[in-house]
């Protein structure tokens, strides 16, 4: 089972890679090849660098166990609940269908309805979750974090992880806490700009498709909630913490789909406007479902939530520095970055 989702990443991997080189070229750029690799340190963790004149990213296959056993335990409760809301001829209002494509190891392609098997949306689920992983570590290559980091000092690297525990962070690495919290802002924005519009290019060839927004959402705000909760396990938000709450994080990409549905600057074409406010009603509600199961299988956990992200005047405050300190960073990550960067035209 894991043989082949360690498979199915590596062309993940090397297809989101790829398809950036043509913008890159088109803008004067380079960039050095790619190095992907899994590790065993037993940790939820990926990474990035951008080291002798090569892209690395890893990925810990403990992160993948992690998925598996807890979208497995998701997916369980899911069709229990289907079948519980059949068996009392109740409609049930998230029963949502969607193809999702398997790989296999001698290179054959099908499809296979999610709704069929309770594996194949684990796998979806999984997929999803690491495709985002992906490509929040490419943000941080691509958009010049890894060797602006490595710039601030000659003994330093430019290793960026999904997580570290505060107490490891307390060692100067080179950037300050705000500066950290405000790149790997940028790592969820580019992650987010990058599968959203994929999906949203499918939604709209294929409406009948829909359903898949809402279980995007669903994994990503899992996959939040999951890091967040090994967070929480060894340290509270301060004023000096690295990285953001799982709520933050979710309010991140909720606030860029909603740049990418209302904005023109990404040539996407809609029905009408209803198609829009179903876009968002899944997403929204894929995200509460999310957290509802997270609930529902963690009762003790203690975590910040969407109801926190919104009415939050501490995440509020948060993100009104983030974003200004972003203006600064702007300027910084030029010389260094490979595609262009996101400019608030606010400011």
């Amino acid at each position: 089972m894991h043989e082949i989702i360690y498979f199915n990443t590596k062309i993940i991997v090397n297809n989101i890679f790829s398809s950036y080189k043509p913008i890159i070229k088109y803008n004067s750029n380079k960039i050095d090849p790619l190095s992907f690799d899994f590790v065993r340190n037993n940790s939820f963790n990926a990474s990035s660098c951008y080291e002798d004149k090569e892209c690395r990213i890893s990925i810990d296959k403990t992160a993948i166990d992690i998925l598996h056993f807890y979208f497995s335990q998701v997916t369980d409760e899911y069709f229990k609940k289907i079948n519980e809301k059949f068996t009392s001829n109740q409609e049930d209002a998230y029963s949502f269908s969607f193809e999702t494509v398997i790989f296999q190891k001698n290179g054959i392609v099908f499809c296979s309805d999610s709704k069929n098997e309770k594996q194949n949306l684990t796998e979806a689920l999984i997929y999803f979750s690491l495709q985002f992983m992906i490509a929040h570590e490419l943000g941080h290559i691509f958009n010049g974090h890894c060797e602006y980091k490595k710039s601030l000092s000659f003994n330093q690297n430019s290793r960026f992880q999904i997580f570290e525990p505060e107490t490891a962070n307390k060692k100067s690495t080179g950037l300050s806490p705000l500066d950290q919290r405000t790149l790997e802002y940028d790592a969820d924005a580019f992650a987010t700009t990058d599968n959203f519009r994929f999906l949203l290019q499918e939604v709209i060839s294929n409406p009948s498709q829909l359903g898949i927004i809402y279980w995007w959402s669903f994994a990503i705000t899992s996959l939040f909630l999951k890091i967040g909760s090994i967070q929480m396990a060894t340290s509270s938000p301060t004023t000096d913490m690295r990285y953001l709450t799982s709520s933050m994080r979710w309010r991140t990409i909720y606030e860029i789909v909603e740049t990418i549905i209302h904005t023109e600057d990404y040539n996407i074409k809609y029905n009408d406007e209803e198609f829009i406010k179903r876009i968002e009603k899944l997403l929204f509600f894929g995200s509460l479902d999310a957290e509802k199961y997270f609930k529902e299988i963690n009762v003790e956990s203690n975590l910040s939530y969407i109801s926190d992200a919104i009415n939050s005047k501490y995440d509020n405050n948060y993100f009104t520095e983030i974003q200004n300190n972003w203006n600064t960073l702007y300027k910084k990550l030029q010389p260094y970055a490979h595609l262009p960067l996101f400019k608030n035209k606010n400011k």
